[in-house]
């Protein structure tokens, strides 16, 4: 045992300690010196291997632990404002976007109402919701948007099964074919074409470009979304026939874009003939634009002789009144 006791004040049981205020005493009891011991830190745990049923070791590989995994830090996880802007657009047009919003809506207030979690949501929920949309004997096309609408807002591991709610929809769909046949518009004819063909006003830019728009447009069997995204540059004429570029369509959402030719009739009369209608309709291209240009005037544009005037190509092109 240890025979010192500091200075001659101090007592082997009770210590005064004088501070600046008062004095202190302080309750102490003498242990042995081997007692006082340094502390001791508890032994490191090993790191966890990280093995799935996937893992392929080779021979002599050591077993990955959570030791040899890379340190993330915020910046690993960020895009760029530009980067997240183009992910708001991805993939999809605006219209397509515009109603998956709308879906995305219901189904959280449908959630909301029903008691249930709408983001992410369970596999029962998105069944009972599907279940709900085939009460309401609406046509099949139209579930497969709403439904993918609202599985690709889900985080993309925590979507829910679409094998039930395929399977409803598959047989609603046999249910519903039985009691609605679709009805198909009839074929534009020949003296129908011409008929519309007749009501252009010639006169004027919106005449021509309407007379080529049906004259190309019925002979490559276009949409006409896809006839009115035409730029200038999509066009190509030559003696033989009219050569379209469809840059992107509802069949081609990759964009890979496809050349439909369409042949010249140089028996017929030229009022009908998509060579002559289109060169008459073509306007220059500017100086400098290459096909795609993001300012490349679209084809089936009239020029604009009056500020909000009739030949106003905003509203030429797709029917409303500038904005």
């Amino acid at each position: 045992m240890s025979e010192h006791y500091g200075p001659a004040w101090e007592t082997p049981m009770t210590a005064a300690i004088e501070t600046a205020d008062d004095l202190e005493v302080l309750e102490a009891e003498l242990v042995e010196d081997d007692d006082l011991l340094p502390a001791t830190l508890p032994p490191a745990t090993a790191p966890r291997p990280l093995l799935d049923r996937h893992t392929i070791l080779h021979p002599g590989e050591a077993v990955p632990t959570e030791a040899d995994a890379p340190t993330y830090t915020r910046r690993d996880f960020e895009v760029s404002p530009a980067t997240a802007e183009r992910l708001k657009n991805k993939a999809a047009p605006a219209n397509t976007n515009r109603n998956y919003s709308s879906q995305r809506r219901n189904f959280a207030e449908w959630c909301e109402t029903m008691g249930r979690v709408a983001r992410p949501c369970t596999t029962a929920t998105y069944v009972e919701w599907v279940a709900g949309l085939i009460a309401r004997e609406m046509a099949p096309n139209i579930f497969r948007t709403y439904m993918s609408g609202v599985r690709t807002w889900m985080p993309e591991d925590q979507r829910p099964g679409t094998t039930e709610a395929r399977g409803m929809l598959a047989e609603y769909r046999k249910e519903w074919g039985k009691r609605n046949r679709v009805r198909k518009a009839p074929a534009i004819t020949e003296p129908m074409l011409r008929a519309m063909v007749d009501t252009c006003d010639l006169r004027t830019p919106a005449g021509l470009r309407d007379r080529c728009a049906l004259l190309v447009g019925r002979g490559a069997l276009n949409r006409r979304i896809e006839l009115a995204d035409l730029d200038i540059q999509d066009v190509e004429v030559d003696d033989t026939g009219v050569d379209l570029w469809i840059a992107y369509s509802k069949t081609d959402q990759e964009a890979k874009g496809e050349s439909t030719f369409i042949p010249a009739d140089p028996t017929g009369s030229p009022l009908y003939d998509p060579v002559s209608r289109t060169r008459l309709a073509e306007l220059p291209p500017p100086h400098g634009h290459s096909r795609g240009a993001p300012d490349a005037r679209p084809h089936f544009k009239g020029p604009t002789p009056e500020p909000g005037g009739r030949d106003n190509p905003r509203r030429l092109r797709h029917g409303r009144r500038p904005q």
